[in-house]
């Protein structure tokens, strides 16, 4: 709630050609919930009397994120040796929805070059070239490369210390660079195929050419920045996530705050466990490089056993906004069920 009581009540959230859902709109569609929430238990069917049900279209594709946890220290050594950088005092952005109403929910990352405005540095320039070594912005260092390329990719983890204790390793900024999977990257140089795309098999074939590892793995230009903490992963809003629940939405197609409801198939949450059918409420929460267009990823949890579940979600899958009844909306983002 918090996050939603700060935009503009009256302005749209999410606008396509006629169609328009304002602010206002969707904070009191989460008020709603809330106040039913103790009685959906016993009473289901208050979902559908006091909410209207939007199906996204075409057809959503689903995936899974996770919180990892990687092995880390505050020092460097000879175990500890891949830097995590805080945000950059030079990296810049813009909203560019405030200059024209057609870009709104897309961002723009850069820096200042003499007169010149230049894209941020990239996942190259930083980890193979060391454009920022020397500035004071190492966090903490991390033993293991890969380890370190998933925490980015996840957006936010936590760093197992020496000493066995849990920091929190938050999103801070981005480069605003394209996102490229380090399976893609191992697909087009032929070194593994389709139906070996499994972590394992991923580590091994990096582990395999130890003077091309970290080569391909910069050819994701896409650079996470993070800050040290405490307490539960955060997302883009700001607020703790919830397994299950919390979902990472392209802005442009579902605003953070939206309520919306799934259901779909998902895989076995553990080796010899049994796929199921859910049905559940989500909350748009967070947002993701690789997160475009009509996809939302699933945040399942913290630590390795929920990355097995995470890894293997891929599905597309029937996503309904939820917003408390009030006059129709109008057709075209959304189809009525």
């Amino acid at each position: 709630m918090a996050y939603l009581r700060t935009k503009p009540q009256n302005e749209a959230a999410v606008r396509r050609g006629d169609v328009q859902v304002t602010w206002g709109r969707l904070t009191n569609s989460v008020l709603r919930l809330l106040w039913l929430l103790p009685r959906l238990d016993a009473e289901p069917g208050l979902l559908v009397r006091e909410f209207a049900w939007y199906r996204l279209g075409p057809e959503p594709l689903l995936t899974g994120y996770y919180a990892p946890v990687v092995e880390a220290s505050t020092k460097p050594d000879d175990d500890y040796r891949y830097p995590l950088y805080a945000v950059p005092p030079d990296l810049m952005h813009i909203n560019l929805g405030s200059q024209r109403p057609e870009w709104r929910g897309q961002v723009h990352y850069y820096r200042i070059a003499g007169t010149e405005i230049v894209p941020y540095y990239s996942r190259k320039e930083i980890e193979l070239d060391g454009v920022l070594k020397g500035r004071n912005l190492e966090i903490a260092w991390v033993k293991d490369p890969l380890a370190l390329f998933y925490l980015h990719v996840q957006g936010s983890g936590y760093l197992r210390m020496p000493d066995g204790s849990l920091v929190k390793a938050q999103y801070g900024s981005k480069n605003g660079r394209p996102f490229k999977s380090i399976s893609q990257v191992l697909l087009e140089k032929g070194q593994l195929r389709q139906g070996e795309l499994s972590r394992a098999r991923i580590a091994a074939c990096l582990e395999a050419n130890p003077d091309k590892k970290h080569e391909w793995l910069a050819e994701n230009d896409s650079f996470i920045f993070f800050q040290l903490g405490q307490g539960q992963p955060r997302g883009a809003m700001g607020q703790p996530l919830t397994a299950m629940v919390s979902l990472a939405t392209d802005p442009r197609i579902m605003p953070l705050g939206a309520l919306m409801a799934y259901s779909t198939d998902l895989p076995a949450a553990h080796p010899g466990g049994t796929p199921r059918r859910v049905f559940g409420l989500g909350l748009a929460q967070d947002t993701g490089s690789a997160i475009k267009g009509n996809r939302f990823d699933l945040f399942c949890g913290i630590g390795k056993e929920r990355e097995y579940l995470a890894s293997r979600i891929k599905v597309e899958t029937a996503v309904y906004l939820l917003l408390n009844r009030e006059p129709s909306l109008p057709e075209g983002i959304v189809t009525k069920h």
